[in-house]
Parts: structure tokens; sequence; C-alpha cells
């Protein structure tokens, strides 16, 4: 080959490399992410904390190094290697502890550790990343010669092939870990988990999916007919908490860091066509619109996306009116909204009624 072909075949090889080295440096990337959410300390939480390690012995499995409080409406579980030792880290959503019974809580969390006890965790970020920098090098690919449209058209399936196995193990890791989380809290508090993490979809699974149909895994879970081997406490699952408020708030204020009053005025506003005020405010509450005022994140179940909007605008009142009781803020962001309270000590700390909080 002349000294002139290498180079053009250098040339050509040029947009190929630096597409696969971005999909790299993504995938490296990845790893040096942050991570999200509040430290919930054993010492300041050792009710959660004993709970997670009764399920984690259920689970076959040793209890996580951490636990952290996010503000997602999700829970997951993962594991690094630091100095030569796993860490293992456990993400909680913190309106999932809003929105569920500890019953409820306890199969979320359960289903989480067996992934744990199975060595799911082990290679699942590396394959989530994978995927995700699969996608992403397919993208830096434009097409322009015909040596990246061949990348391209090997790259795309030979992913099919991949991205198909790896949900298919991936399906079975999550009925695997729906038994154990029935086996260990019951079949009635999984199935009642499953009904609020996610809508009822009773279509198969397609080859790319990572999770069963929710009806597929409720049968699944039904079936079993199992009655749990750990005593849960009974109650909401924010009862697993000490001061359970002044932890959301914190998750809350870093979601959205304060002040975010302003957003808060502003969504009112939009909600119902007026300038944006504290009264106007508490006329959406008054009017049912509370889902309207905080934002929203596609594909949460009903119920979550309410107590995330409830821990939203409370925490966007508090700056607001901080002489307001904890009972009147709950009472304004209630299923049934009472905003007499807060309205009340508008009149009394400003002398009027119509005062208003403008947007900067």
């Amino acid at each position: 080959m002349s000294p002139w072909g290498g180079a053009k075949i250098a040339v050509g090889l040029l947009p190929v490399l630096a597409a696969l080295g971005y999909g790299l440096w993504a995938l490296a990337a990845a790893d040096r992410a942050p991570q999200d959410g509040t430290v919930v300390d054993e010492r300041a939480q050792p009710r959660l904390w004993a709970l997670v390690r009764a399920l984690a012995a259920a689970a076959g499995t040793g209890p996580p190094d951490e636990i952290r409080l996010t503000g997602d409406a999700n829970a997951s579980v993962g594991e690094d290697v630091r100095r030569f030792r796993t860490h293992r880290t456990m993400c909680v959503g913190a309106p999932l502890v809003a929105a569920m019974t500890a019953a409820q809580l306890a199969a979320v969390l359960t289903h989480e550790l067996a992934h744990y006890a199975h060595s799911d965790t082990r290679f699942a970020g590396a394959v989530h990343r994978s995927r995700r920098s699969y996608v992403r090098t397919l993208d830096a690919l434009n097409r322009d010669d015909l040596l990246q449209r061949g990348l391209h058209f090997a790259l795309d399936h030979y992913g099919r092939f991949v991205l198909r196995a790896s949900a298919g193990l991936a399906r079975r890791q999550e009925e695997a870990a729906d038994r154990a989380a029935a086996l260990a809290v019951g079949s009635a508090a999984t199935v009642n988990a499953l009904w609020v993490l996610g809508p009822l979809d009773a279509s198969p699974a397609g080859p790319f999916d990572t999770h069963p149909p929710t009806a597929e895994r409720i049968a699944s879970v039904a079936a079993l007919n199992a009655r749990g081997t750990v005593p849960v406490p009974t109650g909401p699952a924010a009862g697993l908490l000490d001061d359970p408020d002044l932890l959301f708030d914190t998750v809350l204020s870093e979601a959205a860091p304060p002040p975010y009053t302003d957003a808060l005025l502003a969504s009112a506003a939009r909600a119902t066509g007026r300038e944006p005020s504290l009264p106007v405010l508490l006329d959406a509450l008054d009017q049912g619109l509370l889902l309207d005022l905080a934002p929203d994140r596609p594909g949460d179940p009903v119920r979550v996306r309410r107590e995330r909007a409830r821990l939203y605008v409370r925490g966007g009142l508090e700056p607001a009116l901080p002489d307001a009781s904890a009972e009147a803020l709950d009472a304004a962001v209630a299923d049934r909204p009472d905003t007499a309270p807060l309205r009340a000590l508008l009149t009394t700390t400003t002398g009027k009624a119509n005062t208003t909080w403008h947007c900067s």
C-alpha cells in the first residue's frame, strides 16, 4: 500500500475514532457523577436502618453501607469499589416514603436489596452505562461517508443483539427480586407496592424492556401467596423516620435550591390566569390545583405526583410565611385543602388580606 493510500485510510478513520472516543468518554464520565440525595444517618434514623438490616438478612445479603434519601420517586441500589473494598449505596425516594405505607416501602426496599443478593448490581451500572454510551456513539456517527455508514450498520445490528440479550437478563432479575420481596414482607404488601409504583400494563414485554409488565409481575407475586417473615411496623412509611418533614425539606431544597417561592407563585399564576401573589397561590390550592403547581415528572403514578407536589408546595410556602405553623402548612396542601389559617396569618401580619408577593 502506498503512503498516500495509508494516509487516506487514517484520515477516514478519524471520525470513527472520535465517535468511539466520545462514547468511551461518556461511559467514564458517568462513573465520576456525584451521588444525589441526603445521607440518612443511622444514629438519627434507627428505625429505618433496623428495618433495612432485617430485610437484607431476609433477602440473603448484607445491608448497604449508605442510605440516601433523594427527590426521585424511585428506589435503587448500587455498589462500587473504593480502595479495594465494595461500597454499597441504597437510594430511597422521598416521594415514595411520603406516598407509601411502611409495608409497601419494605417490599420496595427488599426488591432492591435482592439485587445485591443475586449480584445483579455487580455489573448493572456498567451495563446501563454501556447501553447509554452505545446510543450516544451511534448518534455521533453522522454517516456522511461509506466508512461511517458501514460502522453504523455493524454497531446498530450488533448493539440490538446485545440490548435484547441484556434486557432478557434484566427481566429475570426483576422477577427474582419480586419473589424475594414477597417472601420477606408478603404477597399483599408487594402487590400493593407495585400498584403504587406504576400503571397497570397488560401488554407483553418488548424485546428491549428491562422490566416485565406490571400486570404480569402482580400476577406472579399474588400466585406465591406468601405471608412474609419480617415484622414491619403498621402505618405510613414516614413513620419510620424521626422528624420526616425536616428530612423531606432538606431533600427538596437540594433538588430545587431555595428560594423557589417565585417559581411556585409563577405556577399559580399560570394555573389561574392571574397575577402571581400569595393569595392567588392559596386560591389555586383551594381550587384543587395542587398538581399544577409543582414540576411534573412524566411516568410517576398520580399518588406519587401528589405527594411530590405536596412536599414542593409546602417547601415553597415556608419561606414566604415563616410564622406559619406546621399544622397550617399541612392543612393548605391536604387532599381537602384548608387555607384559612394561612390567610388569617397574612391578614394579621400585614394588616391587609390582599398582600402580594410578586415574582422577581
